[in-house]
């Protein structure tokens, strides 16, 4: 089984979206997510303002994710899937 995805992690992969001219992130929850996770879905989040609780993992076998978003990219992640 595969381990979880730490919030430096995170970190690391919000400093790479920022070297490659990113300035917002949306975060990406499994499908089958719980109502923590779906409740931060849909949501664009300016790098340069987040703070690392904004970050998953959200709790223990979180499986959530990060996308990069452009600047005129609304966050679309999760309606996908409803």
């Amino acid at each position: 089984m595969g381990g979880y995805s730490t919030k430096e992690f995170f970190i690391e992969k919000l400093e790479g979206f920022k070297d490659k001219g990113f300035n917002f992130f949306e975060i990406a929850p499994a499908p089958d997510c719980c109502p923590t996770c779906k409740s931060k879905a849909n949501k664009k989040i300016k790098i340069k303002k987040v703070q690392e609780k904004a970050l998953p993992p959200f709790h223990e076998e979180c499986r959530c994710d990060i996308l990069p978003l452009d600047d005129d990219e609304g966050a679309v992640f999760f309606k996908t899937f409803e």
